[in-house]
């Protein structure tokens, strides 16, 4: 269920990542310098997207401590049979629960790479299409 959510979550900020990209561009081909005064929500130099960013974040956080809290009984269950010395192979299938749990909070840690990435992405014209391009440094 973890990994479900985990997917999910990536394939949502991927997608959210790629459409703020297009409305920055679209703002951009608007008003370039915002000489209107209107605000950019997209722009980062005003810093809502930042904001907006930052409290991903903490949103990815909140999804780790759900997945740990998640994996808690699993790890009270293998610590219950460790010390009664009972069946191995259940010991080993919550070991692997938790191992499993583990990964899939690390895999979300890792959007706010990914979210970053897809923010530095560009749209360029390429005869005669528009492609979105991002340029994959070691920034994840």
């Amino acid at each position: 269920m973890a990994w479900a959510f985990a997917f999910w979550n990536r394939h949502n900020d991927a997608i959210i990542g790629i459409l703020g990209s297009f409305c920055r561009e679209c703002e951009r081909v608007v008003d370039e310098k915002n000489t209107s005064g209107v605000p950019s929500f997209h722009m980062e130099e005003q810093g809502w997207i930042v904001k907006g960013r930052e409290y991903r974040k903490r949103s990815d956080w909140g999804l780790v401590a759900a997945y740990l809290f998640g994996a808690a009984p699993s790890l009270a269950l293998t610590a219950m049979h460790v010390e009664s010395g009972k069946d191995q192979a259940y010991i080993f299938l919550h070991i692997g629960v938790v191992i499993l749990i583990g990964c899939a909070c690390f895999y979300i840690l890792k959007n706010a790479g990914i979210r970053n990435k897809l923010a530095s992405g560009k749209f360029v014209e390429h005869n005669g299409k528009w492609q979105f391009v991002v340029e994959y440094s070691n920034a994840v």
